[in-house]
């Protein structure tokens, strides 16, 4: 008679990795609702690079962009816009000119343009979708006469006034007199007023403190520094090109002086500086020199704390940077603080080994309050390591994870994960693919593959406390992982994947890295994570397409190497990890200003002062009508990517002979050239050889608008054409007075568009001739020939086009595992594994029908392993499984009659079939994705439709059957998230078994 098997529950407690003999174990798995269900994936809202420098054309392997991440915030401001403010350091150029690409005559250019470590901070506006880059640099408000080099304020520049100071020498040894430019005397050289905060490498993490709608942070190295909350203009992006253009952090250094633009330096980001408060008459102020660089901060009592080695600082309310020398408390610990954060009234105050509490007083005096040791061998790691949530303050340390709640006790949670702090916590699903060889490691570099066992990385450690899961989530950034609490249990968080597809035929084991160091944040609604490289790592190669000007080959001194930041909200395109959608890929690769002359090196005369900028392009946006009823351009609409490109004259007085200057403009022409492959000239439709091109209000309104203004597509003899590789712009003027002397003057905006919209190549535009006459005859005041050409600076820029991130090409899977603890008998007698009764809630397998019709709705199509797998290990080698433990492929009716210690069940299905087909009345799964299957409604079907009209999700219970046999047994339920539409949730899991008697005495 048979014997009835025995059930036991083994859903429930999370990772128990407190043992040598392992227990359970949850990844990517939340706790909630009495069960446990695959987490959501973490969907990409904007990915940016920064507005510096990219390109170095004497070393394109240059790694560019943001070097660490030090750190975000999630900020709500008092005009209601949710907020995302980063930190970086950065590798790029300051300037907006290119390496060392410049004639001698621009040398000036490349002094303002250097390669720097510098601090920049990203603003990324939730709520409208802007985004803004701030560079980190001193400003005027922070001088004093002591320090700074100017002895008199009137004297101060702002840092964004920097120029380069053109003089007659500047290009030639004959000096321009009479009526030339005067250029402060004549002076030729630098005016540089830079102040860029550098950088070190292995900076500190920044600290975050929020006061009054100001967001103060900053490290030791930089000091404190204030964030003034505002809206942007800045910049956006379309589905495939940048839809508006906002401000630059470079500095301006393609401009002289007289015409740079009119910046100095901002106020949104600025260096808090010391200040006397409002009782000066009865104590005594620190003042700048005195202030501390901080290394921390927090809010108790509506006043700023901020500490540094081991002193506390406390300012007045109402006033941040306003200290009374009373109002300091040395803390006599045995190392410096690393952490403080404000507790029902209390200021808690960490070291790495020892955790004090402050009660302050309720006088002006805040330090003549108690404080207390409240244990020792037991700190906390960095500023960002604490969270705050439900009257309770959890935080993170090198032995582990604590909190304290309204009672001040300190209760430690982490024991159940104590191998993780104190030696390595090992990872059942990378153990099983590793060693069991179902999957081949072979193209994969070491280094590459999953790690097998993890091990806390105390740096840049981040810990939030998320509402709607009541989680606290602590995230691990240099592990590329994240640890989860709710309710007394963990789940291991991981933003890797090991599936990384075919190589040669064969499915890979490896590590799917598209999100690099995660950086959690957290409010009552949203859960983000903010991700980029760290300095060790690369980015992403981006091969320069733009061809060089007159050839068919893009210039490889172009290429650079993108490290971006990219944020990423939870639940955001479903179940998949970085999913992104057209338009949400924010890069643009700032280019840089490059001299150009055409077919000559040098201008002539060669101390010619006129300039003409072929500007940054300004994106038009799609739809834009650009003609009229009486005269449509072609195309007649603007398309996506299609760009004004503005050009500018700079007004100079020489010309001839160093004695003759312009008295009078009588007549301008430049010759461009573009990549007639892949752009063309948005043109009138009467003809296609006639640019549909406007100029700027001043122009016209004017009573020195020009007679006659032509912009043609021409050939290369100049012959108006409508597949021609140039752009003629002639103009001629009745007299100049609308064109001023040593200032840019906008003469006309020129429109392009791509041939393709997912272009990644530049226009190449090139200057193949520009020149300027005084006089309507060519001769000057004075009665020589007088005809200049013109400095040209053109603005080159690539584009991302394809290269560009959408339609869910870095999107990876979320792997998930839960591994239930040992069961055994008392006595330690044989048992015998049956298989798994599961309850719970499946969304099912996304459609696949790779191999046959190559059509599929999952990333890695191929991938052997389904939504749901499940092995059964005996005698505890489900953690150190090899080959000869199981069944091998080829004997896979078993003819040896093995008897193996590991047992798979392969995709299993995760719906019970309950519908009747419509067609056969043979049940079938309740998913819409079957030619007889559910129909959505009843409207539009025959009669003899079986029609779902309404339901809720179903509850599926699924009867696994299996056997393996030990004196323990265990199971793990596997799989990966392909899909974004997937999930899965389980209520309960119990194992199904039966006693047989005896011990094993041989064998394993």
């Amino acid at each position: 008679m048979a014997v009835r098997g025995q059930e036991v529950e083994v859903l429930g407690p999370g990772v128990e990795s407190d043992s040598e003999v392992k227990g359970s174990f949850a990844l990517n798995m939340l706790w909630r609702r009495n069960g446990w269900e695959v987490r959501k994936g973490f969907g990409q809202v904007a990915e940016m690079d920064t507005t510096l420098g990219a390109i170095d054309p004497n070393n394109p392997t240059r790694k560019w962009g943001y070097r660490n991440h030090l750190g975000s915030y999630l900020m709500k401001t008092n005009f209601g816009h949710d907020q995302i403010i980063s930190v970086f350091s950065v590798d790029a150029y300051t300037g907006s000119t290119a390496g060392s690409v410049s004639p001698t005559a621009f040398k000036n250019a490349l002094q303002v343009s250097q390669f720097l470590n510098a601090y920049m901070v990203s603003i990324y506006d939730l709520t409208t979708d802007d985004w803004w880059e701030e560079a980190i640099y001193a400003h005027t408000a922070s001088f004093s006469q002591a320090a700074d080099s100017y002895a008199e304020m009137p004297r101060w520049k702002g840092h964004y006034q920097t120029a380069w100071a053109m003089g007659g020498t500047a290009f030639s040894s004959t000096a321009v007199n009479g009526g030339g430019p005067a250029f402060d005397g004549g002076q030729v050289g630098l005016d540089s007023h830079q102040r860029w905060l550098l950088s070190e490498h292995d900076e500190d993490t920044c600290f975050f403190a929020e006061i009054d709608d100001q967001l103060f942070f900053g490290n030791q190295d930089m000091g404190l520094m204030l964030y003034s909350p505002a809206m942007f203009r800045g910049w956006r992006k379309g589905p495939n090109a940048v839809s508006r253009r906002g401000r630059s952090a470079q500095v301006d250094s393609a401009f002289d002086r007289m015409w740079k633009p009119p910046y100095s330096e901002s106020s949104l980001v600025s260096q808090a500086v010391a200040s006397d408060g409002a009782f000066t008459n009865a104590y005594l102020y620190l003042n700048k020199t005195e202030y501390p660089k901080p290394r921390g901060a927090a809010v108790l009592m509506s006043r700023l704390v901020v500490f540094d080695d081991k002193t506390l600082y406390f300012a007045d309310v109402g006033r941040p940077t306003s200290v009374v020398v009373e109002n300091t408390l040395f803390v006599p610990s045995e190392k410096s603080i690393t952490a403080i954060e404000e507790h029902l009234g209390n200021l808690l105050v960490w070291t790495e080994d020892e955790t004090w509490l402050f009660r302050p007083s309720n006088e002006f005096i805040a330090t003549t309050g108690r404080l207390t040791k409240l244990a020792d061998g037991l700190g906390c790691l960095s500023p960002g390591a604490v969270s705050k949530a439900q009257g309770a303050v959890f935080w993170v340390d090198k032995r582990g994870a604590y909190s304290m709640a309204g009672n001040l006790a300190i209760q430690k949670i982490s024991d159940a994960i104590d191998p993780f702090f104190t030696g390595s916590m090992p990872n059942p699903i990378t153990s099983y693919y590793t060693a069991n060889g179902h999957a081949s490691t072979s193209a994969v570099e070491p280094d590459d593959l999953p790690p097998i066992n993890m091990s806390m990385d105390s740096q840049s450690v981040s810990s939030v406390y998320y509402h709607d899961l009541q989680s606290v989530i602590f995230s691990f950034p240099r592990l590329n992982m994240c640890l989860c609490y709710r309710d007394g249990k963990w789940a291991v968080w991981s933003v890797e994947s090991i599936v990384q597809g075919q190589h040669g035929g064969t499915n890979i084991v490896g590590s799917t890295q598209n999100i690099l160091n995660p950086w959690v944040l957290a409010d009552k609604d949203s859960l983000y994570i903010v991700g980029s490289p760290y300095e060790n790592q690369n980015g992403q190669p981006l091969t320069n397409q733009t061809v060089i000007r007159g050839t068919l080959n893009p210039d490889p001194s172009l290429d650079t190497t993108s490290r971006s930041v990219y944020i990423m909200r939870y639940g955001l395109g479903g179940g998949l990890d970085r999913s992104v959608e057209t338009g949400e890929d924010r890069r643009h690769v700032v280019g840089q200003w490059m001299p150009d002359y055409g077919v000559t090196s040098i201008p002539l005369p060669s101390y010619s002062d006129h300039f003409l900028y072929v500007g940054k392009p300004i994106p038009i946006p799609p739809g834009s009508v650009l003609g009229t009823a009486a005269a449509p351009s072609d195309p007649d609409d603007s398309v996506e990517g299609a760009v004004w490109v503005p050009i500018d004259y700079v007004r100079g007085r020489n010309c001839g002979t160093g004695t003759n200057t312009f008295s009078t403009l009588s007549s301008i022409a430049v010759r461009l050239y573009f990549d007639a492959k892949n752009w063309r000239p948005i043109t009138t439709a009467a003809s296609l050889a006639t640019v549909a091109s406007f100029l700027p209000p001043e122009r016209i309104t004017a009573s020195v608008a020009p007679t006659a203004w032509t912009v043609q597509r021409t050939t290369d003899a100049g012959v108006p054409s409508a597949v021609g590789d140039y752009v003629d712009i002639s103009g001629t003027f009745l007299n100049s007075r609308g064109y001023r002397t040593w200032e840019r003057n906008r003469l006309v905006y020129v429109p392009f568009y791509p041939l393709n919209p997912n272009c990644t190549v530049g226009m190449a535009l090139g200057v193949f001739g520009a020149t300027v006459n005084p006089t309507a005859t060519g001769l000057n005041h004075l009665g020589n020939p007088c005809t200049a050409e013109l400095r040209t600076f053109i603005w080159r820029e690539t584009r991302l086009g394809g290269l560009q991130h959408q339609d869910n090409n870095v999107a990876q899977c979320v792997d998930w595992a839960y591994k239930s603890g040992n069961i055994e008998t008392e006595g330690g007698v044989q048992i015998k594994g049956r298989g798994l009764n599961i309850v719970g809630t499946s969304n099912g397998p996304a459609y696949n029908d790779e191999a046959a019709s190559g059509v599929s709705y999952r990333l890695e199509p191929n991938w052997p392993f389904g939504l749901m797998n499940i092995i059964g290990g005996a005698d505890y080698k489900e953690w150190s499984s090899q080959v000869i433990d199981v069944i091998p492929a080829p004997d896979a009716v078993n003819t040896q009659g093995n008897t193996p210690a590991v047992i798979l069940d392969q995709s299993m299905g995760t719906i019970r079939t309950r519908y009747k087909e419509s067609a056969t009345a043979a049940l079938t799964t309740t998913t819409f994705n079957t030619a007889n299957g559910p129909k959505y409604s009843a409207a539009g079907g025959s009669a003899s439709e079986y029609r779902y009209i309404a339901g809720g999700e179903e509850v599926n219970q699924l009867s696994i059957s299996d056997s393996v046999r030990g004196q323990s047994i265990s199971y793990m339920m596997w799989g990966h998230i392909r899909n974004k539409a997937e999930g899965l949730f389980f209520q309960s899991v119990k194992v199904v078994y039966r006693v047989l008697g005896g011990k094993r005495r041989t064998g394993r």
